[in-house]
Formats: C-alpha cells, sequence, structure tokens
C-alpha cells in the first residue's frame, strides 16, 4: 500500500514539474539576431482564440550572454497601460531577477496569473541602443490558443509603450515578426503523465478494495 501511495505521489510531482515554455517558437537565421539602433518597444501582435493565463513573462537570449534588462508586457488592443508587465533580466534594474533556460533560450520569470478573454493583443519589449532581439524571423509556430498577427514596433519612447506601428511582413517584406519578448500560461501536464497517474489512482483504489474485503 505505501508503495502505491508513493507511485501516486511520484507522478503528480511529474504533472506539476512539466513547463508549458513560450506560447510562440520562431526560427531564424543567426544574422538576423542584431543590435537595437536606439530606444525602441519591439514585439508582435496576436489573437486569443480560447482563454489563457499568463504566468510567466519572457526574454529570447540564445544563449543567456545577453545581461540586460527589459520591461515585457502585454496590451488589450491599442491599450496605452499593459494588462501584465515585468522587468526581465538578471541587473539591478529588475527587483526580482529572472532565469534563463537553456532549453527555451529565455530568461523567464513568474508573474500573477493574468487571464486574456478572446480578442486581440499586444507584447512588447523595451530595448536600447545595442540590445539584441531577432530582426528577421523565418517562422512562427504558436500554441493552438492563440493566432499570430505581425511585428510590432514604435520608435523614441523611453517607457514599455504599446508597440503600434508594423514594418514590411510577408509576403511583401521580411520582417515577419520581432522576437525578444514572449510568454508563458503555466505548467501543463502531458497526455502520457496524466495517463500514468489516473493508472495509479486505479492502482491504488483497487488495492483499498482489496484490503476492506480481507
Amino acid at each position: 500500500m505505501r508503495r502505491a501511495l508513493l507511485l501516486v505521489t511520484a507522478c503528480c510531482l511529474a504533472c506539476v514539474s512539466l513547463s508549458a515554455g513560450p506560447i510562440l517558437t520562431f526560427t531564424y537565421d543567426p544574422s538576423g539576431y542584431v543590435d537595437s539602433v536606439g530606444d525602441q518597444t519591439v514585439g508582435w501582435s496576436f489573437n486569443v482564440v480560447a482563454p489563457i493565463t499568463v504566468t510567466q513573462l519572457m526574454w529570447f537570449d540564445p544563449d543567456g550572454s545577453q545581461v540586460e534588462a527589459h520591461q515585457v508586457g502585454i496590451f488589450a488592443g491599442s491599450g496605452a497601460t499593459p494588462v501584465v508587465q515585468a522587468c526581465i533580466g538578471v541587473t539591478a534594474a529588475c527587483a526580482t531577477p529572472s532565469v534563463w533556460d537553456s532549453v527555451t533560450k529565455y530568461w523567464t520569470l513568474s508573474v500573477t496569473s493574468t487571464p486574456l478573454t478572446a480578442g486581440s493583443y499586444v507584447i512588447g519589449g523595451k530595448i536600447t541602443l545595442n540590445e539584441n532581439f531577432v530582426w528577421v524571423a523565418n517562422a512562427v509556430a504558436t500554441n493552438p490558443s492563440i493566432t499570430y498577427g505581425t511585428n510590432r514596433y514604435i520608435n523614441g519612447p523611453i517607457a514599455l509603450t504599446n508597440p503600434t506601428q508594423v514594418l514590411a511582413a510577408p509576403p511583401g517584406g521580411s520582417h515577419l515578426g520581432f522576437f525578444g519578448p514572449n510568454f508563458g500560461t503555466g505548467e501543463i501536464p502531458e497526455p502520457g503523465t496524466l495517463a500514468l497517474l489516473g493508472g495509479g489512482l486505479l492502482l491504488l483504489g483497487a488495492l483499498r478494495r482489496k484490503r476492506n474485503a480481507a
């Protein structure tokens, strides 16, 4: 009986330890990872198809070497105030240091759970002169809960600002998106892990019935 309980506990721990990762992934040529030419907010627009909850904000860094601080926020439509915002990085400018993930290639910080209902949104990240982001990407894939929009940027403002401008994107241009900022929707169990948990619970129930019958 004790072994069965340990099995079920292990299954539960496995469920909660699997991160959903960034909601968007992309491919790019290293030459498309460039320095900013000045103060900008860069990012991308998206549509929420099914309600989601933002639990992490992120900043892309392919090798974890960019010791920077970026204000990252998500705006609802053309709204001026982010619905969720945080400083992502490891410098003193960020009150809470982010963690770099060598698998996803993102600096990541947990934030207060923020639900996003169906509708249009923009994620933006603040950069200053000579800070890096992906200027030209080749392909984008997203979590099924959202659909991808287009690149977004705005020049000049010192503070994080809703990036309302669009640079020529495919098919007429090469700027599919400006990727630095990203977000995650929390930790989710994989189907195989759920099946394992379900099997463990069934085993535990059977053992309990057998013990009671005895």
